[in-house]
């Protein structure tokens, strides 16, 4: 694509404003009797565009006519934009919230130069901030907001895999910072807050600003992690937002040390060690919020990689009907938390909520009368009326010793948060046989594979058998945008993925899909929900086939994912879509594709 607009200065508005009705009038467009009548209508400030409104909605000509006279008047070249003309390398040069807001599309780049299309194409200030934020000299066509608008729309119903990542809102101050630091100002990081209340400290050293700014935007975001990541030149500040990374900054280098020592310094870590891995946490307030910060350093090849697993203190365990469990498997799910002992697993890959489930559970069975105590690493919520222990594995406190404490306190109901070694299964399976309901986590693909893990760990066949009550595999998948989500023919593959996992019913059923808007940052989906597999041990063929597993334990049938059978439900429900539950089922090894399954047949 060629084009050579004018670019002489553009008028002032004024100028414009007085000669657009003049202009329409010498071409024909309008009469001046209609110009009058226009003309005896309010205007404000920008007497250009209200004079322009008025003479379309009158009537009298339209938007394509008055925004080709206003691009005369200017000096821009008018077009009208086609999807040919949208070069896809150069669409993510700019953040999408940006390109909606303002209603401006990116056409092609080169030569140090950026072509793009504009509603608002005698704005200066928007033109210059353009070129502020991409660094190149920026050429604006005029086009109709309609006409922008609706290739943008085609192009993200088509071909989003090109657009950029959604962008969370920045602060306007954040680009400054990263110039203004100098290298004097990267040694202001002298001093230690017990609990930092990032509001109040926002006007300190700009190297303590920066930081603040990061995390109040992640939080803002509702990111569950903060990445840090060094590059040669720079280094990256991504947000894990519903398990997605997403870019939010590209600080120079130079800025690195200060920051990660910042960030040391938050977390009680030694900001001269910079060979080895370092783990520790801060405690934040952001307005009114609560926030505590797990952080982890590990060095790379170009300086210290830095994440921040951001957790809600305040945040209230969610209760069981709002994870998304089918009223079916909740009250069998149900069922097994109110039994007297016994173990109950939820299984899942990490961030597959599998905390949330835990604590939504001990919600629900938490009572007046009983005794319920957790081990975690960490605590990530405070539960009402529940001891909660935090393992310390440098001073002793291991989940095993602390099962072996927990056991002399008189509990009910105990938490593990993880079985992740021999002697924690062990002590976890004699704690249900002396009548305690032990709820734990394993890392495991699916439900079945839970038993031959535990095996595997020292744990018996005929202890599993007795002491196993139900197992939950769950994952989290994207839900549809509320505002956005409409309904959307299968393709060939999902079709076949359809049939592949499920009998047919869903055949004629209305899947749908998010399509981008404003609210879901044309992302077409808005938080996640979990979908799940569950495994009930009561069935005493089903006893009888753990007993026999024995040595060969790895040698039993895994099974299809049954939670995509759930996630089916819940597409057909329009909750979720069929491509964002491809996308989780595609991380599964092929075996857990067969459809056949002895365990479940023996069940």
């Amino acid at each position: 694509m060629t084009i050579e607009p004018n670019q002489d200065k553009c008028p002032k508005r004024s100028n414009i404003s007085a000669r657009l009705g003049t202009l329409l009038v010498d071409l024909g467009i309008i009469t001046k009797e209609q110009l009058n009548a226009a003309s005896k209508m309010p205007t404000d400030s920008n007497g250009s565009s209200r004079l322009a409104d008025r003479l379309v909605e009158l009537g009298y000509t339209t938007r394509t006519e008055v925004t080709k006279a206003l691009a005369r008047l200017s000096g821009r070249t008018f077009v009208h934009v086609e999807q040919s003309m949208v070069d896809p390398e150069c669409l993510g040069i700019l953040p999408r919230t940006f390109l909606e807001s303002n209603n401006i599309l990116p056409l092609t780049t080169g030569d140090d130069r950026l072509v793009l299309a504009a509603e608002h194409f005698t704005d200066l200030v928007l033109i210059n901030e353009i070129a502020k934020r991409t660094g190149l000299s920026v050429v604006v066509l005029a086009a109709t907001g309609d006409n922008i608008a609706n290739v943008r729309s085609a192009i993200l119903e088509h071909s989003s895999h090109n657009l950029p990542a959604p962008q969370p809102a920045r602060d306007d101050e954040l680009d400054k910072l990263f110039h203004d630091i100098d290298a004097e100002q990267l040694s202001v990081i002298e001093h230690k807050e017990d609990e930092a209340d990032l509001e109040a400290s926002a006007s300190q050293s700009p190297v303590i600003s920066l930081v603040n700014q990061i995390i109040k935007a992640a939080v803002r975001a509702s990111a569950s992690d903060i990445h840090i990541e060094p590059t040669e030149t720079n280094f990256h500040v991504r947000f894990r937002v519903d398990g997605d990374l997403i870019a939010f900054a590209q600080p120079p280098h130079r800025l690195l040390a200060a920051v990660v020592s910042r960030i040391k310094i938050m977390a009680a870590l030694d900001i001269s060690e910079r060979r080895l891995p370092q783990d520790g946490s801060i405690s934040v307030n952001i307005g009114q919020r609560s926030i505590d910060l797990r952080v982890s350093t590990m060095t790379a090849r170009f300086g210290e990689k830095v994440v921040i697993r951001i957790i809600e203190r305040d945040e209230r365990a969610k209760d069981l009907t709002t994870l998304g469990f089918m009223p079916d498997m909740l009250e069998q799910f149900r069922t097994i938390l109110h039994q007297p002992n016994g173990i109950v697993l939820v299984t899942g890959p990490t961030g597959s909520g599998k905390t949330s489930t835990l604590y939504a559970a001990l919600d629900e069975i938490v009572t007046g009368n009983n005794n319920v105590s957790t081990i975690e690493d960490p605590v990530e919520r405070v539960l009402p009326g529940v001891n909660q222990f935090q393992v310390h594995p440098q001073a002793g406190f291991t989940f095993a010793s602390a099962m072996r404490s927990m056991l002399r306190q008189d509990p009910d109901i105990i938490m593990v948060g993880e079985i992740r070694d021999p002697e924690t299964a062990r002590l976890a399976t004699e704690a249900a046989l002396t009548g305690h309901l032990v709820l734990s986590t394993l890392h495991t693909n699916d439900a079945v594979t839970a038993i031959p893990r535990l095996i595997n760990m020292g744990v018996e066949p005929y202890l599993a058998a007795a002491t196993l009550r139900g197992i939950i595999a769950q994952r989290l998948v994207k839900r549809n945008c509320t505002e956005c989500s409409g309904t959307a023919p299968l393709t060939e593959a999902q079709a076949a993925f359809i049939q592949h996992f499920h009998d047919g019913s869903l055949s004629t059923a209305n899947f749908t899909r998010g399509t981008g808007c404003r609210a879901c940052n044309s992302k077409g989906t808005r938080g996640r929900i979990g979908v799940y597999e569950f495994l009930a041990l009561s069935e005493p063929r089903l006893c009888t086939l753990i007993r026999s597993l024995g040595a060969g334990a790895y040698e039993m049938p895994k099974s299809a994912p049954a939670f995509v059978h759930d996630g089916l439900m819940k597409a057909s429900q329009g909750h979720i879509s069929v491509n964002a539950l491809m996308e989780i089922v595609t991380t599964l090894n092929s075996e857990h594709a067969e459809r056949s399954n002895q365990l479940r047949v023996a069940a």
